[in-house]
Formats: C-alpha cells, sequence, structure tokens
C-alpha cells in the first residue's frame, strides 16, 4: 500500500521559492520530522478488518518535503495463526535525477512479531524510509491491537520523540533527543571507531558518577538519579521512631537517605537520628522504601529517661525538626 504526496518539494526540478522557503523552514530544522503534533496522527477504526485512520500532514527528511493534504485509510492485513506482527507505517523518498519522476509515498513494512522498528533502507539521494507508526496485529483478531508513536520533531535546534523507539533511526553522531522528560546524545566513542546512545540528563534527575547497594530496589543499569530534600517537623511515638513520607514516591527504587537535626535549640543536646532497622513490625520502611523512612530519635544527654546523662538513648514522645535527603531512581 502506498499512497503519493499532494505537494513535495525538494527533489531535482521542485525548488522554486516557495518549495525553498517551506523546506528550510522545515526540512532544514533536522534529519527527520513532521510539521507538528497533528500531523499524520494515526487512530484505529472499524472500517474494514484491522483499520486505522492517518491524518492530513507534512513529514521532511534530508531536504524533501511531502504534503499529504487527505487523510489516508490502512487497513493492515492477518497475522498467521495466533501470533502479533508488528508492521510499520513509514515515509518512503525515492530519488530520481530526472525532474519530475522523484515521488514521496506512504507505504506499510510488514515486521515480525518483535515490538523493534523494521530494517529501513537510508540511502539518502537514492531512497529512505523515516518511520511514523509501528501497529500490532494480532492473527485471529479483526481490530489493531496496539500503536506506538514514532514521529519526531524538530525546531529550533531541539528534537523530541514520543517513544525511545524512534532513537533507532535518528542515530547520527551528535544528535540530542528527548524522550519522556530524558535528554539523549549519539556519542562517539573516545576512539570514534564506533558512536552509541547515552542518557545524558533528565526531568527531575541528576547523573551520578557511581554508586553502591541500594536501600531498596535495584540501582544497577541507573545513571540518572532523582533527589527529594525537606525540612519537617515531627514527633516521635512512645517508643522513640517516626515515619517520613517522601512527597512524591521514587518510581523504582531508593539509593539512600539521611536525616540530619535541624534545630539544635529543640533538640537540648547532641540529636542523632539513623534508620529504624529491619524491624519486623516496621517492614521495608524501617530501611527506607520507595514511599517512605523509619527513623528513630537518638538524644544526649538522656536524663529524660532517668538513666543519666552519658547515655544516647531514644527518645519518645520527641517533638524535632529533621532537615533530610533522599535519593532513588
Amino acid at each position: 500500500m502506498a499512497l503519493l504526496a499532494d505537494t513535495q518539494y525538494g527533489f531535482p526540478g521542485t525548488v522554486t521559492p516557495t518549495a525553498f522557503a517551506s523546506i528550510m523552514g522545515n526540512a532544514a530544522s533536522g534529519s527527520f520530522g513532521v510539521g507538528g503534533l497533528n500531523d499524520l496522527k494515526l487512530t484505529t477504526n472499524a472500517v474494514g478488518d484491522r483499520g486505522a485512520l492517518l491524518s492530513t500532514g507534512l513529514a521532511y527528511g534530508h531536504g524533501c518535503l511531502g504534503i499529504w493534504t487527505s487523510t489516508t485509510q490502512f487497513n493492515f492485513t492477518a497475522a498467521s495463526g495466533t501470533s502479533d506482527r508488528w508492521d510499520c507505517i513509514v515515509v518512503r523518498r525515492t530519488w530520481s535525477n530526472t525532474p519530475g519522476v522523484s515521488v514521496t509515498t506512504l507505504a506499510v513494512k510488514t515486521g515480525t512479531s518483535s515490538k523493534a522498528l523494521p530494517s529501513l533502507v537510508m540511502t539518502p539521494g537514492t531512497q529512505t524510509e523515516q518511520p511514523l507508526w509501528l501497529v500490532r496485529v494480532k492473527g485471529g483478531q479483526t481490530a489493531i491491537q496496539e500503536i506506538v508513536d514514532l514521529r519526531c520533531f524538530s525546531g529550533n535546534g531541539g528534537v523530541q520523540a514520543i517513544d525511545s523507539l524512534a532513537l533507532g533511526y535518528l542515530n547520527q553522531v551528535g544528535s540530542r533527543v528527548e524522550v519522556a522528560g530524558d535528554l539523549w546524545e549519539y556519542k562517539a566513542a573516545s576512539t570514534t571507531s564506533s558512536a552509541a546512545w547515552q542518557k545524558i540528563s533528565g526531568e527531575g534527575k541528576i547523573p551520578m558518577w557511581g554508586h553502591g547497594g541500594a536501600l531498596s530496589g535495584s540501582a544497577s543499569g541507573w545513571d540518572l538519579m532523582k533527589i527529594q530534600a525537606g525540612s519537617e517537623i515531627k514527633t516521635t511515638d512512645a517508643s522513640g521512631y517516626v515515619t517520613l513520607t517522601f512527597p512524591t514516591p521514587f518510581p523504582n527504587g531508593l539509593l539512600f537517605v539521611a536525616g540530619f537535626d535541624g534545630d539544635d535549640w529543640a533538640g537540648g543536646g547532641s540529636m542523632m537520628i539513623g534508620s529504624a532497622g529491619r524491624v519486623p513490625v516496621y517492614g521495608t520502611a524501617g530501611a527506607g522504601n520507595k514511599t517512605q523512612w523509619k527513623y528513630a530519635v537518638k538524644i544526649q544527654p538522656a536524663s529524660r529517661d532517668g538513666v543519666g546523662s552519658m547515655r544516647i538513648a531514644r527518645a519518645g514522645n520527641f517533638t524535632h525538626r529533621i532537615n533530610w535527603i533522599a535519593i532513588g531512581f
């Protein structure tokens, strides 16, 4: 299935003043992209088996631009048996030295059972394929099961993609792409013999040079961490324990948490804060988990418990200020 663009610029014989202005305003900003959030947007429908409708819009790549002024109905072929198959809607550009022969079309590339980009043709000046949507069909089913947005949006020195699978066709050395709050860079190795995507920052995250074991969950593979901190007035229970609940739960685990005496005057002496530990009644919160931390307050002197000034003891029913910091992932 393929559908020719209603208007196309950038091929031999098509670069008029209007075409040049459109190219420089769109295709010059990145290797690939679509005009906006609603350009070439796919929605499933019940028009025939495994139906989906692609909206009008503009797509560009390698200095060429195509515009579709009519919606396009796609009906995907059935997968075999009861298996899944991931097909990909692409913009295919085919160049010719003969003016008027080059074409920009929409096409479907038949995929496999893996949720992945298909093998793409990427030879600018001959033929390229720009992924737009990944579509999951299932054998024995007449409706599309799932769609994945592979479009990207370029402008003013930045590129944004909706799904990390899009990084598979944006892999040019030096590229920086934001996906779901994370910023990725396609970086050359020190030997410049290879390159790979590296996550360099994230929304509300900081890069970690290194880390040890985690209090909750596994920190292995997490190179960007989240930090929370605050200052709270708390009162311990009769045994000297109190619960600190993090303002926002960490999504995957807790690396580290620590608390400090936030008010020496209120403490009435040296105040120490430590994890309650693996006391069964406190569960994972005793060491700290994704949502909260159970800690103990100890003070010296401990004349309040009648034992003597040199004793360090938990302080029950004790109001204090804790300054705290937690790192999670």
